[in-house]
């Protein structure tokens, strides 16, 4: 059963559904609530539809271990709370004639479907009966990729995915990475942090959907630092957070973040990556105080001097970073400082600037196949390009550099996207003579005549490093092979050479 009502500025989704704080709350159990009531909003929300009995798969996992044993008896099913871009009289006709598509026009359902979520869908909310933290999974789509506030700047949410939801015989679809709020039974911040990270893992990768009691059973299995796993009281350590992923056969790559340019390089890499890295963090004012957030996007400034002949690190141009926070809600802009050679991420709602958190390291879940590490990759980009000097080859201003990883389908279509024609020939030269691994290691140098890539085998290691090619995507002839040879590899180049 389904309603559909309507939602206006001054709502409440805590009136609208009835909610109670439970007693002796030692914090605000609907600040989260309230975050995501604001954020659909800012999309301009009209209309709710909520199914009052919904069977969550998270949920039910955590009821099973944790909830079904509490004197206090809980319902074992959730409400589930839809967001639309239209009034509710809209939302119930758009519906109603999607189910008569459904019966006069099958072939055309799903794309008619489809054009509904893009134009009107923003998402859903699960609520779990636990008054004391009612948000569970949740999926909202990103902001725009274009700040109304400085349009000169761009959001990239790369560390996103897509979802598909059921509402009845309707099918919806929504970008986005999943949130929800810990609930310190079975998940705290680090469990709920991982959990997010890990949703964007399996948009790639067969693994399973692990709940959040199951990450904290699998990372305290051999390890009890702080006592019994659940209730979750303290939280995991780092070596916890890496078991869990070894135990679901996802690599947990570690990188020191303490200081600022090679840290902000980290995030901005591996969101370049299209990985969601979980940010350890801890408190400006208390070291003491630590926590866990997951990078799902980034927002880029233009370069300051886009003509200066130096190279230029492509990640200053972070201004900020959008995080998954289990203590308020999903996007969470962070503000991007530098203070003492640390980096210093400023916690942002509503415009007003509230906490501070240094970062201390960056977690990411790979593919066990990646063996090359970020940090190796970033050093491989830095040697690329001084080699590009040493070889006296002819680099025309601006210049700047960066590095990631990329499934090898994912870079080969970004060189025809983002390239003209001569790409085609590029692509089909990697494909002739290259045997590319899953995933690719890239450094590129780009020019104001293009883009120079050194891809590199990411199965290799720094000690006994693969390279594949030198590829040369430039408007003016460039001849790099001496550098293709000192790395003792193709040389492949859109001018012929």
């Amino acid at each position: 059963m389904a309603r559909i009502i309507p939602f206006a500025p001054t709502d409440s989704l805590t009136a609208i559904l009835e909610l109670e704080p439970p007693a002796f709350s030692r914090a605000d159990p609907f600040r989260q609530l309230r975050y995501i009531a604001d954020y659909v909003r800012s999309l301009e929300c009209r209309s709710l539809v909520i199914e009052d009995h919904y069977v969550d798969r998270d949920f039910i996992e955590d009821y099973s271990l944790f909830y079904s044993r509490n004197l206090q008896a809980y319902p074992n099913f959730c409400q589930r709370v839809h967001f639309f871009r239209c009034e509710s009289d809209q939302t119930e006709a758009e519906l109603h004639r999607l189910l008569t598509d459904l019966r006069k026009y099958p072939a055309e359902f799903k794309e008619r479907a489809a054009e509904f979520s893009r134009d009107r869908y923003l998402g859903f909310t699960v609520i779990k009966p636990l008054k004391g933290s009612p948000v569970g999974r949740t999926v909202l789509s990103r902001y725009p990729a274009q700040p109304a506030d400085l349009p000169d700047q761009e959001r990239h949410f790369s560390g996103t995915r897509s979802y598909t939801v059921h509402l009845g015989p309707v099918t919806l679809s929504v970008t986005g990475l999943a949130f929800q709020q810990q609930d310190v039974g079975v998940s705290a911040c680090a469990t709920t942090a991982l959990w997010s990270a890990l949703h964007k893992v399996r948009d790639f990768e067969e693994i399973g959907a692990p709940t959040p009691a199951q990450i904290t059973t699998l990372a305290t299995r051999y390890s009890l630092p702080f006592g019994r796993p659940i209730p979750s009281d303290e939280g995991l350590s780092l070596d916890q957070m890496c078991q869990a992923l070894q135990a679901l056969q996802v690599a947990p790559h570690v990188l020191h973040a303490q200081r600022f340019r090679t840290g902000r390089s980290f995030v901005y890499s591996a969101l370049r990556s299209e990985f969601a890295p979980v940010l350890l963090v801890s408190s400006e004012t208390n070291p003491e105080v630590r926590h866990a957030v997951t990078a799902v996007g980034q927002r880029l400034a233009p370069f300051k001097s886009p003509v200066t002949p130096n190279p230029v690190d492509a990640s200053e141009r972070v201004v900020a970073f959008y995080v998954n926070d289990d203590r308020m809600g999903p996007y969470v802009r962070m503000n991007l400082i530098e203070r003492n050679n640390r980096v210093v991420l400023e916690t942002v709602r509503n415009g007003n600037p509230l906490d501070r958190w240094l970062l201390d390291f960056v977690l990411l879940p790979l593919h066990p196949k990646i063996r090359l590490p970020l940090s190796g990759l970033r050093e491989i980009a830095i040697r690329f390009l001084r080699d590009l000097y040493d070889l006296q080859i002819p680099l025309e201003g601006p210049i700047q550099y960066e590095h990631w990883f990329a499934r090898t389908p994912t870079y080969l279509r970004e060189l025809m996207i983002d390239n003209d024609e001569s790409a085609l020939g590029v692509m089909k030269r990697i494909g002739e003579i290259l045997k590319l691994p899953r995933y690719v290691g890239i450094a590129r140098i780009t020019t104001g005549t293009g883009k120079i890539d050194l891809l590199v085998d990411s199965t290799s290691t720094m000690k006994n490093l693969h390279c594949l090619a030198v590829v040369a995507i430039v408007s003016k002839p460039i001849d790099c092979s001496e550098l293709a040879r000192r790395y003792r590899c193709e040389y492949i180049t859109s001018q012929g050479g």
